[in-house]
């Protein structure tokens, strides 16, 4: 199911700050509420909510909050997250996993915490679990992850045709292999108008692909661009294999 999980995360975009940083108001938090949906091999609703607030001062950041509740499997993790507000780069990243009481029996705990810091030129990861290993990864200007991507993914350039490659690393597997950073590409393929659950959005619309998995991600053009649905793609079938569809905005 983390890997899973991981999917749905990689299939979203990021890009330059642009005018998004700048018209977010200091001290103003933004929550969000999805609803994930796993269409295969069985249906499976899951919920993640994020908090995304804007810190003034002399460095301006943002801070994200995020939970994802996987009930039937009794999986939650919660993640707190800093980024600059100027080019959104990653600072630092604290996740930590709430696993299912049986988890005990083949890692030992049911509670794994992952954090993350900026060092000098790379990404230093820990880890609370011998079988989940720490490292570095090197600290790029367009370097983002799982949970902060949809965030860094409302300062790309909204016009057709544009296209931005940027590298993510995700923390929201638990694999047991090393943390690494891989590439996505993303193009504004359409101006569209989407009905979620939240509303009805003009929005645009971006084609991400992210080594043999294919996604479409709608961003709408009010509430500093947020994301409203994202689809995953199984490029055989071109069949829609999962879901993020937007509930509520406040």
């Amino acid at each position: 199911m983390l890997a899973r999980l991981l999917c749905l995360f990689l299939i979203a975009t990021a890009a330059f700050a642009g005018d998004f940083a700048t018209d977010w108001t200091p001290g103003t938090t933004q929550k969000l509420t999805y609803q994930m949906t796993f269409l295969v091999p069985v249906e499976q609703k899951n919920e993640m909510t994020q908090e995304i607030t804007k810190i003034g001062g002399e460095v301006p950041t943002f801070i994200i909050k995020q939970n994802v509740n996987v009930p039937t499997q009794g999986i939650s993790i919660s993640s707190n997250e800093k980024y600059l507000a100027s080019g959104l780069r990653v600072i630092s990243s604290e996740n930590l996993f709430r696993l299912p009481e049986a988890a005990k029996a083949q890692l030992g705990t049911d509670t794994i915490f992952i954090g993350a810091e900026v060092v000098n030129d790379s990404l230093n990861i820990t880890s609370s679990a011998p079988m989940i290993k720490g490292g570095k990864v090197p600290l790029s200007s367009n370097l983002t992850t799982a949970t902060g991507v949809l965030l860094t993914s409302r300062a790309f350039e909204p016009k057709v045709g544009a296209v931005h490659k940027f590298n993510i690393v995700s923390f929201m597997s638990l694999s047991g292999q090393p943390f690494s950073a891989y590439e996505q590409v993303d193009s504004v393929v359409a101006d569209t108008t989407m009905t979620v659950a939240a509303g009805t959005f003009k929005c645009f619309k971006i084609r991400s692909s992210v080594t043999n998995r294919i996604g479409y991600t709608y961003y709408a053009k009010e509430k500093h661009r947020v994301p409203i649905l994202v689809e995953v793609i199984d490029p055989t079938s071109s069949k829609i294999t999962a879901r993020v569809e937007l509930l509520k905005v406040e």
